[in-house]
């Protein structure tokens, strides 16, 4: 660059120009530059300021449930223990005199026996209830349950109307429990069905808390009951077991699984309207059952119970969770056979409601916890300490799942188990279950009493047969509901104050003293 003093004029060269075009063009792009890395800070500050309020707001969500649960668990009824005793004919009941109760079919799928099946068989003939029947169902006809099903039948025959059914084996359901109960579908005396699994014990007065729910509201078509245990020194009781003040390991492994996380994903589902039932214990109206064309209907699905849920849903039926758990009674399982079954239970879930699953990998604690205290120590690098963040959260986490264990747990009931073991339970739990679920995210197979399948998208699984077997390779077989278990609580000290029970309750006249005719229920 030079400058003619003579005509008073700046001389650029080609080569100057294209210097300070470079330089420009530089200075340019470093500003543009400059700008996307502010606008990428921008967009991850955001994202992470929204997964952060995720992480807080699950755990006020978790606050909610409690509150929730803590008004709707036991309003009607409950389960009142004392020290001396735990025989059904101690429980007070729900006075069902000035109520214009519906009869009740009692549907109960059999398989096997032990001395748990039989105390809970035997308490479903002590309900308080005015007006109810049983039908028994039995696939094998070899199966050990059955002469025990009719000494019951006998020793009660002028008090219960009771009988025992055989399923026919050419039936082509997909779901062996459909199969098993439709024969008894078929002889319902009522146009109120229960459902309830070989592994439930009964109260007297849980079937009249279920019928309550069904008929305080409007338009209610399923009543189901969230899994929890029946109270172990009860268990111990009947079945004429040494008394122990504490439960045993595997057992509190699943009280923190059926109190805590369980719990608070069902309760939570409940109160949001969102389809969570469990098929264990489900009381429906038949008509609805019969406009879908009956337990026929639900025989192609892997998870019946689902479907029912949502064949309600779907029709414009609401449905309710019951005031009183389902008390699972069952020889407890080791802690491997139980973290099996949560593997066959998240497969399903993966099945049914995938990206519902998927974003329950972060419902845990500890993958939760991680989570937050990075989004909080990088939002707010001077204020928090991300190790202390995470042990704080884990801290409020442990607090609101005892908290929620005392909401689902029997009113006025220690719990028999201490403080250490149960800490260590709910810490095992936690840091395990998400090795649990990523096992799940990577197989489709699902293992079964010695049978393996193949699980697919939507509910179905096909059963998958040893080269060696004879059977068609495209027979289609299904699991059914949660397996049952046994729990553990200590003696109650105190009555609990919980709502007066319903005194009056209108049935619809049509549903009044509904009564289906069949043929006489007697013994096969």
């Amino acid at each position: 660059m030079e400058y003619d003093s003579t005509s008073n004029t700046l001389i650029i060269n080609v080569h100057d120009y294209q210097d300070f075009s470079a330089s420009r063009y530089s200075i340019q792009y470093d500003n543009i530059l400059a700008n996307s890395y502010t606008y990428l800070d921008l967009f991850l500050y955001i994202g992470i300021l929204i997964i952060g309020i995720v992480c807080t707001g699950l755990l006020i969500f978790h606050f909610s449930v409690i509150l929730f649960s803590r008004i709707y668990l036991y309003r009607f009824t409950f389960p009142q223990l004392t020290s001396a005793k735990c025989s059904p004919d101690t429980v007070p009941s729900v006075d069902t005199s000035k109520l214009p109760l519906p009869g009740i079919t009692i549907i109960k799928p059999l398989t096997g026996v032990d001395e748990a099946v039989i105390t809970n068989l035997r308490s479903f003939f002590y309900l308080d209830y005015p007006r109810y029947e049983i039908l028994f169902c039995v696939s094998d006809p070899l199966d050990p349950v059955i002469p025990h099903v009719e000494a019951l039948i006998k020793e009660h025959s002028h008090s219960v109307d009771a009988c025992l059914l055989f399923s026919d084996e050419n039936e082509s359901f997909v779901n062996p429990k459909i199969n098993n109960m439709n024969p008894a579908y078929l002889k319902a005396s009522y146009d109120y069905v229960l459902i309830s699994d070989v592994g439930i014990y009964m109260y007297p007065n849980t079937l009249s808390d279920m019928v309550i729910t069904m008929l305080s509201e409007e338009n209610v078509g399923l009543v189901h009951q969230i899994p929890f245990l029946f109270p172990h020194q009860c268990s111990q009781q009947v079945l004429s077991q040494k008394q122990t003040s504490n439960a045993p390991t595997a057992w509190v492994h699943q009280l923190v699984y059926f109190g805590c996380w369980h719990a608070k994903m069902y309760m939570g589902a409940a109160m949001l309207g969102i389809n969570c039932t469990t098929g264990m214990s489900c009381l429906m109206r038949k008509r609805v059952l019969d406009s879908a064309g009956g337990l026929a209907h639900f025989g192609q699905y892997l998870a019946e119970d689902f479907f029912f849920s949502k064949y309600f849903y779907d029709n414009g039926w609401k449905v309710r969770v019951a005031s009183q758990p389902a008390w699972q009674h069952a020889i407890v399982p080791s802690i491997k056979q139980f973290q099996d079954r949560m593997l066959r239970w998240y497969q399903l879930r993966l099945a049914m409601v995938p990206v519902a699953s998927l974003l329950e990998l972060f419902s845990g604690c500890f993958i939760n916890g991680i989570v937050h205290a990075f989004c909080y120590a990088y939002l707010f690098p001077y204020l928090i300490d991300p190790v202390a963040f995470f042990f704080f959260h884990v801290l409020i986490w442990f607090m609101m799942d005892f908290i929620m264990l005392h909401q689902i747990h029997p009113p006025g009931i220690k719990i028999a188990v201490s403080k250490v073991s149960f800490f260590a339970m709910w810490a095992l739990y936690e840091s395990t279950s998400v090795f649990t679920q990523f096992r799940a995210l990577f197989t489709r197979d699902i293992h079964w009493r010695g049978k393996r399948y193949r699980l697919e998208f939507g509910g179905r699984a096909h059963r998958l047969l040893d080269s060696s077997k004879t059977q068609d390779p495209e027979a289609l077989v299904e699991e059914h509901s949660l397996t049952s278990f046994e729990s553990a609580e200590e003696p109650m000290t105190h009555s609990p104050t919980k709502s007066a029970p319903v005194t009056s309750i209108s049935i619809p006249a049509n549903e009044q003293n509904v009564i289906h005719t069949r043929e006489p229920c007697t013994v096969q």
